[in-house]
């Protein structure tokens, strides 16, 4: 019997269970809207939305924005844009906590300098609360500066008020309020700032107290904690798995559209969004033990991402920049069938198998060797001017293509 590599073999299954769907009514299955209804559920509400910074809360549709800054008075730097993991100390040190994929509660902690300080937020519907609260063992010298805009040429304006920042926006108004009366407001930039020598507490469409925004808070921590897998067996595995997740699921305003890459950090290098092929599927899969939306999200959309010629690139980016020489290993359709399995919702098959047929008859095509599989890197014409498109017809570019970029089994 000749030899089916296993991602074929997975398309011969999901082809069995499509071919299975084809003897009723497909129109019951798929009406082609099934993805669509998706996207709108998952851009909706307060979150940490914008790409640019974790300190930024953004409420969609409206992509009305909330930003925190952070000002050091000794070294007279401002931290504006705020990375998870980014290794230089000069843009502050971010260490992730809770996050609810819906933004009803996050928890992080900042060091930036001298300063200091956990921000908390909780959400629901267009109300956002935020609570910045100083560490008493820091010197903290230096301010919190609370911003207001509207991303994204989104239509609205924010307007300032005495006592408040009055967002108006199509179809809603929504004004933002401090928990305190210690402020300078700096109507020019429509800014709010604080000094961080006490807790700071924000809210939307009402005033309220420091104490009733911590009530709420902590009501939505402890939301959050009860609806998570209490499995002792797995919690540490589950925590990190929805804590990075969570942390990294942007939205990308060039598709209108939601979705979960490696790295904030790397979709700031590539001026929007990256997406790198197998981390994608791979990612869609840990998305499925939590967040049924964000898992078909991820695989729909790195599948939607096929080049002309029938593979599904090693990276997509900002400005339809793709590496239009090179793949990445074939796991799609296996991290498919896995969510096809938790779910049974056959519209998802009907969705991207046609895509991922294509990419696993491109293989055999183009990357078959006396009947082995290698790695390669196909000729073309370049069509983008980025510095990474230069990266082809190479052995790195073959290595990008095996998933594993700099492996010392390379050297």
């Amino acid at each position: 019997m000749k030899h089916v590599p296993g991602f074929m073999l997975v398309l011969l299954i999901i082809t069995g269970v499509l071919s299975s769907c084809r003897k009723h009514d497909r129109s019951k299955e798929y009406s082609g809207m099934e993805y669509q209804a998706i996207r709108t559920r998952l851009a909706d509400g307060w979150n940490t939305w914008n790409t640019y910074s974790v300190l930024s809360h953004v409420l969609l549709p409206e992509a009305l924005s909330i930003n925190i800054y952070a000002r050091d008075n000794p070294s007279g730097r401002t931290l504006r844009n705020a990375y998870i993991g980014d290794k230089k100390k000069m843009h502050g040190v971010i260490r992730a906590g809770d996050h609810a994929f819906d933004g009803s509660y996050t928890d992080l902690k900042v060091d930036f300098e001298s300063l200091s300080f956990r921000v908390q937020s909780c959400a629901s519907n267009d109300s956002l609360y935020l609570l910045i609260t100083p560490d008493p063992d820091s010197l903290n010298d230096g301010s919190i500066i609370l911003e207001s805009g509207v991303l994204w040429n989104k239509a609205g304006e924010i307007l300032p008020e005495k006592g408040c920042m009055h967002a108006v926006l199509p179809g809603k108004q929504i004004k933002i309020y401090p928990s305190t009366s210690v402020y300078e407001f700096h109507i020019e930039d429509t800014t709010f700032e604080f000094p961080l020598t006490d807790t700071i507490g924000i809210s939307t469409g009402k005033p309220l107290s420091l104490g009733e925004i911590r009530e709420k808070i902590e009501v939505a921590r402890q939301s959050f904690h009860a609806s998570r897998d209490t499995s002792p067996e797995f919690a540490e595995v589950l925590d990190a798995l929805q804590t990075v997740t969570a942390w990294n699921t942007v939205y990308d305003y060039s598709k209108d559209r939601v979705i979960t890459p490696s790295s904030r950090k790397w979709n700031a290098g590539w001026k929007g969004y990256v997406l790198f092929c197998w981390d994608t599927y791979f990612v869609s899969y840990m998305l499925s033990v939590f967040n049924k939306d964000l898992a078909y999200a991820n695989a729909i959309e790195m599948t939607h991402e096929i080049t002309e010629d029938g593979f599904v690139p090693n990276f997509a980016a900002t400005g339809g920049l793709k590496s239009l020489d090179r793949s990445q290993p074939p796991v799609g359709s296996l991290m498919v069938r896995e969510i096809y399995r938790k779910y049974r919702e056959k519209w998802f098959l009907y969705e991207v198998y046609d895509d991922l047929l294509r990419w696993n008859r491109w293989w055999p095509e183009h990357r078959d060797t006396d009947g082995l599989l290698c790695w390669g890197s196909d000729p073309y014409e370049p069509v983008f001017g980025d510095r990474w498109e230069k990266v082809q017809n190479e052995i790195q570019a073959a290595k990008y293509e095996s998933g594993l970029d700099n492996s010392p089994m390379y050297d």
